[in-house]
């Protein structure tokens, strides 16, 4: 288990790695999600936890693990730090943001 802060950072080191941002991809990928999972998804990107995202959305921790699982279900990805690296790949943050 890695914290969030730190997979960010990971991220940040790897971008540079990474094949550039496709804008297309991005919204076939987020077309799938409501506006409210769109929300959690890039706070989850932004490297938040749970427990700051709920505060910054103003909605139980409960309710944002329910919407981020809805999110993994259908981008069909199996971690968070997956959820993380799909973000910076489509472009939705960047190093910094």
């Amino acid at each position: 288990m890695v914290a969030p802060r730190i997979t960010a950072k990971l991220i940040e080191v790897a971008l540079p790695h990474l094949a550039p941002p496709n804008p297309g991809a991005r919204e076939g990928a987020l077309s799938a999600l409501t506006e409210r999972e769109r929300d959690v998804f890039l706070q989850v990107a932004r490297g938040l936890t749970n427990s700051e995202i709920a505060q910054t959305l103003h909605l139980s921790e409960s309710t944002v693990k329910a919407h981020f699982g809805r999110i993994l279900v259908k981008l069909d990805l199996p971690s968070r730090v997956q959820a993380v690296i799909l973000a910076y790949e489509l472009g939705i943050v960047s190093p910094g943001s």
